[in-house]
């Protein structure tokens, strides 16, 4: 007959204290504020006040307009302190739809930079982005965007820079492209 020597070791019992809802609640805000302040760092680029877009006089974006889509994820800051453009990025929303894009149309007036990589972006926004006349810097990588989408940007006459990489435009996309400047 064998016995069985091992005893078995009771559980520890930590005890913690209860947090309130409102403790919580002011913990995830400081969290997500030392986020943003990072995510800022890595996506607000130094403005090179070089394009004519800075020498035009705009009115503010609407703060109320900026928080609306700051809800579905999507990034919006000022590119500096002395104008009131606005750089969008989705940095945080890969899955943004076309209803929380076309949000956006709110502040066209602002919005100089549009980072959309790795999102679900295709044709039916594109259109919307030509209605963006300021817009210096698109960025649509890794997107469902295909050639005849890029006809839409005929009316950006500031466009600088387009990221097209990982996205189905073609040679025939590029010379449409070409055309438009």
């Amino acid at each position: 007959e064998v016995k069985n020597d091992e005893k078995q070791e009771k559980p520890i019992k930590i005890k913690r204290k209860r947090r309130t809802k409102a403790q919580i609640a002011e913990e995830k805000r400081l969290a997500d504020e030392k986020i943003n302040a990072i995510l800022k760092s890595y996506t607000q680029e130094k403005v090179t006040e070089e394009s004519p877009v800075f020498t035009l006089s705009i009115d503010p974006a609407d703060e109320k307009d900026l928080a609306q889509i700051r809800k579905y994820g999507l990034i919006a800051n000022h590119v500096s302190k002395d104008h009131p453009f606005i750089e969008i990025n989705a940095l945080n929303a890969p899955n943004i739809t076309y209803k929380e894009l076309s949000d956006l149309s709110k502040l066209s007036e602002q919005i100089i930079r549009l980072k959309l990589g790795n999102t679900q972006v295709g044709g039916e926004f594109m259109k919307r982005i030509a209605d963006m006349p300021l817009l210096i810097q698109l960025d649509v990588n890794h997107t469902k965007i295909v050639d005849q989408d890029l006809v839409n940007l005929k009316s950006l006459a500031y466009l600088e820079s387009i990221n097209l990489v990982g996205t189905q435009i073609s040679d025939r996309g590029m010379l449409t492209l070409a055309k438009i400047k």
